[in-house]
């Protein structure tokens, strides 16, 4: 099938005549917004940074707020049930007393995880619960026919972790040794 040829279109072209009252309201100048000096700063190339100046009032209503308008957290710190002192939140004396709970904390996980060498927790550790308490590992081998081997869990620690599974050492030290010796209460709550 032969191609069509292609023709030059003819355009026709409109002249408008525009006066010049129907292009005075677009054509007036458009001013920038007025740039209070104390806000803006001139740089080399002309253009205007805005910085903003912190001012004396706002300060003294920002401490204000700090200081007095907004209470501050305070908590009562317990030892063994008596009550010690109160202290601000964010304090030293806070965080005295939480220093001495986390060094307490990190002896008891230290003590329960050094290695025993008693026979019967060591069976208690690596022979299954079945109601029947083994005296020692010999026993427990030679009673099921077994032949010894190196126990695999020989600390406390690792017992606990392995029949409590998803709980960590800091948790399984207070099951088992017992509250920390600072406890802390929220006194404005």
């Amino acid at each position: 099938m032969p191609r069509p040829r292609k023709t030059a279109a003819t355009e026709e072209t409109a002249v408008l005549e525009v006066s010049e009252e129907q292009i005075k309201p677009y054509n007036q100048t458009i001013q920038a917004p007025m740039i209070d000096a104390s806000l803006a700063e001139l740089t080399l190339s002309g253009d205007f940074d805005i910085i903003p100046k912190r001012s004396p009032l706002l300060e003294d209503v920002e401490e204000f707020i700090e200081e007095e308008y907004i209470p501050r957290l305070q908590y009562e710190v317990y030892l063994d049930g008596a009550l010690v002192e109160t202290v601000d939140d964010q304090s030293d004396r806070l965080f005295y007393y939480l220093n001495e709970n986390k060094e307490q904390l990190q002896s008891w996980i230290d003590e329960l995880s050094s290695p025993t060498n008693n026979e019967e927790d060591l069976a208690l550790f690596n022979t299954p619960d079945n109601g029947f308490v083994y005296k020692s590992l010999r026993q427990y081998f030679a009673q099921n026919g077994l032949a010894p081997v190196a126990p695999k869990v020989t600390d406390w620690m690792q017992y606990y972790l392995r029949k409590h599974s998803p709980i960590t050492k800091e948790e399984i030290a207070i099951l088992v040794k017992g509250n920390l010796k600072y406890s802390f209460v929220p006194k404005n709550m």
